[in-house]
């Protein structure tokens, strides 16, 4: 039986004369060894322009519903989902031109995520990322995934923190 790992492993098989032709051979290396290395995890990121369904995309993988979606713009904020027996939900929030490093953290409730990640900067209390912990199969072999706000809309707040996370990532998904 393969492990969420070996099917990531083999999708990249299947796409590396793509990423060849319009990238490096080099970069399909790095990503396999950076999932397959025991030790590390693998943390794949995605973003995109707003509204192209990259929080449903996310929510699929994952096999459910983590990641706030509707017909406007949904994402506001940086969400990062790894594996945890138990569900559990942190936001970060604070001056977003202040160092990352001096960011407040709190144990917000599970049914209270959207209220941190959808919304202008004040309706969502100056959050700047969410970290959940789900018990996803998906998850359990070492995955992380990065949710990111939409790019090329009207809040140049969102491309701020997509870019803050993208160093961040082993792999990049561009929806």
């Amino acid at each position: 039986m393969k492990t969420d790992a070996d099917k990531l492993c083999s999708f990249l098989e299947q796409t590396t004369s793509i990423i060849e032709t319009y990238g490096n051979k080099s970069i399909v290396t790095e990503i396999n060894k950076a999932i397959v290395e025991t030790e590390k995890s693998a943390t794949i990121l995605f973003c995109g322009e707003f509204k192209r369904g990259k929080s449903s995309l996310v929510n699929a993988i994952v096999g459910n519903g983590l990641c706030a979606t509707d017909i406007g713009i949904a994402t506001s904020v940086v969400t990062i989902i790894k594996y945890g027996k138990d569900k559990k939900a942190v936001r970060y929030y604070g001056n977003l031109q202040g160092c990352e490093d001096s960011l407040k953290l709190e144990e917000i409730k599970w049914d209270e995520i959207e209220k941190y990640t959808m919304g202008d900067v004040i309706e969502i209390d100056n959050t700047i990322l969410v970290e959940l912990s789900y018990p996803s199969p998906f998850l359990k072999n070492g995955i992380n995934i990065i949710d990111t706000p939409g790019i090329g809309g009207l809040d140049p707040r969102h491309a701020i923190l997509t870019q803050m996370a993208l160093p961040k990532a082993d792999v990049i998904v561009f929806v």
